[in-house]
């Protein structure tokens, strides 16, 4: 469970899971550096007692959409990419990829 999500939540801050929710959910391979991180209006970052595993999106009422994983709302796929954490583009790029495997029936997709 996320506490930071929750910590945040009780605060009054606007707050979504981050990519990290994402990767998980796709079985990404990659090496994140938190295991729960959330997302925060960037004109909110100040409220947000520190920044770590915490990053930003310069839209205010981004949590309106949201898409539930493992039981915390996070930032929806539309929203994903304007997220400023330093691994939001090899999130999406897994997520594209799992996604073009699933389309083919599980086969490797050769790019060219």
């Amino acid at each position: 469970m996320c506490e930071l999500y929750w910590e945040l939540v009780e605060r009054g801050i606007e707050v979504l899971g981050g990519p990290a929710g994402w990767a998980k959910a796709f079985d990404c391979s990659l090496d994140l550096e938190c295991d729960c991180d959330v997302v925060v209006a960037e004109s909110d970052i100040w409220k947000v007692p520190s920044s770590r595993c915490i990053w930003t999106i310069d839209e205010v009422g981004f949590s309106h959409r949201r898409v539930w994983i493992g039981g915390i709302p996070h930032i929806s796929l539309d929203n994903l990419p304007k997220v400023k954490s330093p691994y939001t583009q090899a999130v999406l790029n897994c997520i594209r990829d799992a996604l073009r495997r699933r389309a083919d029936g599980g086969r490797p997709r050769q790019v060219v």
